[in-house]
């Protein structure tokens, strides 16, 4: 039970007072959202890669064998 009369006591001490510079702008407000854009903008660059690679015609190995094999003999 606390009683009605009771009284908080805090002690807070200040360290510094000072103006942020630019850098600590640029890295508090800037460098997050900058973050926050680049994640996606990345995972949509590696799905279209991915996309355009599925998309491509593929050349089996034995296939391509085959076309070395003869681009030697023509030489």
């Amino acid at each position: 039970m606390v009683a009605a009369d009771a009284v908080l006591q805090f002690e807070t001490e200040v360290i510094s007072l000072s103006k942020p510079t630019q850098w600590q702008t640029l890295v508090n407000d800037v460098l997050p959202m900058l973050c926050i854009a680049l994640v996606p903008t990345l995972l949509a660059l590696i799905g279209y890669h991915l996309y355009s690679k599925s998309k491509s015609p593929t050349v089996s190995k034995k296939k391509m064998k085959e076309e070395k094999k003869n681009k030697a003999k023509r030489k």
